[in-house]
């Protein structure tokens, strides 16, 4: 009697594909191959070869990845073959949720990281992710690394100058268009406008999500909100009871979880046909700076009062006035709409909830920071 089996290690090559196939009851050396021909939405199955039977099928792809089929008497085994994610900034906090929301629903991430020594690297490899070692320098092997991918999702380091920014941005977009990428996904800004603001650092964003327009490449553009991480960070008042921020007590700021971000990209991934070319800003709540205060004294199991910063502090700083004028009427004040956050990822966190959760050791920390 012929079995039905999980199907557990495919091969995939640009032209071949190789689905070993033991314990079957059928030959225990039995392999299924298959002659592909893929276009942009399908993938052609030609010239399928097992034992005694040889016909041939066409299998639609109309989002990612492809699925296989291979006939023998009397049933259709079905498996599902998705080509690789590459990762770029796989190491840090957007790249490192990304590669978990794609592990998450087991589709096979290639990382690229700067030191495969490192244990941010170690640990990725470990998540049976594929560890590929380079720079940004390195255009060629930026260029190796999308070879035969599905999509590349890119984020950049927070520490790189404008011009950098710039730089890099636009060459991986550029590799990615030249490498024929099914699905290109770059996390911008929240703060990105319609306007350039005529400061380098909050103008390099805006700069790169151009250059992807105008390119022949199929593209999402992700602008995640505020990180939740930016209110237990120092300089914020906690170790002193109180929460220092960017809003007045009766506005309101949306905030992003970072783990959000990776099962949003995931999900995107899997849906090309309905993100692409879309432009998105994701949050996963928003709360007043009165929640604030209410929410982090629970948190916190103590009074922590709340306070905007004062007008003398905004204006010694460009970047904080830079981001307190926009929560007040730019970019950053546009809301976002959160019942499509639940939609796209039914586990979005709330404040209150990463609080207690991912968020909980950052929170103990900043509590204590500076107390011996």
């Amino acid at each position: 009697m012929f079995k039905r089996q999980m199907i557990k290690t495919v091969h995939l090559s640009p032209s071949r594909v190789q689905i070993p196939f033991k314990g079957s009851g059928l030959n225990d050396d039995m392999s299924a191959w298959f002659s592909l021909r893929r276009s942009d939405t399908e993938l052609f199955i030609s010239y399928l070869f097992v034992p005694e039977v040889k016909k041939s099928a066409v299998l639609r792809n109309p989002n990612a990845g492809f699925r296989i089929g291979y006939f023998h008497y009397p049933r259709l085994i079905m498996a599902t073959v998705r080509r690789p994610i590459l990762v770029l900034g796989a190491t840090g906090r957007q790249g490192g949720s990304v590669v978990k929301g794609l592990r998450k629903i087991q589709w096979p991430v290639r990382a690229f990281v700067r030191d495969p020594s490192d244990p941010a690297s170690i640990a990725l490899r470990e998540a049976s992710a594929e560890i590929v070692h380079g720079s940004l320098e390195d255009s060629d092997t930026i260029a190796s690394a999308m070879k035969d991918v599905h999509g590349v999702f890119s984020v950049l380091p927070a520490n790189l100058s404008a011009d950098d920014e710039v730089r890099y941005g636009t060459l991986i977009a550029d590799l990615a268009a030249e490498s024929q990428i099914d699905h290109f996904i770059y996390s911008s800004g929240a703060s990105v406008g319609d306007k350039l603001t005529g400061i380098p650092r909050f103008d390099a964003k805006p700069r790169i999500e151009a250059h992807i327009r105008a390119l022949p490449l199929t593209a999402t553009i992700v602008r995640p909100m505020i990180f939740m991480e930016m209110l237990v960070r120092p300089g914020f008042g906690l170790e002193e009871g109180r929460l220092i921020s960017l809003i007045r007590p009766d506005h309101s700021i949306q905030l992003t979880a970072v783990d959000d971000i990776g099962k949003i990209v995931a999900a995107m991934f899997v849906d090309k046909a309905r993100f692409a070319g879309l432009t998105l800003k994701i949050a996963s709540d928003r709360v007043t700076g009165h929640e604030l205060e209410s929410i982090f004294t629970e948190a916190a199991d103590k009074p922590i009062t709340y306070a905007r910063f004062s007008d003398d502090v905004l204006a010694a700083n460009g970047d904080l006035a830079h981001m307190a004028s926009s929560l007040e009427d730019g970019p950053l004040a546009e809301h976002v709409d959160l019942k499509l956050m639940r939609e796209i990822n039914p586990e979005v966190v709330s404040l209150r909830s990463w609080l207690r959760g991912a968020g909980r050791t950052q929170l103990k920390e900043a509590l204590h920071r500076g107390k011996v």
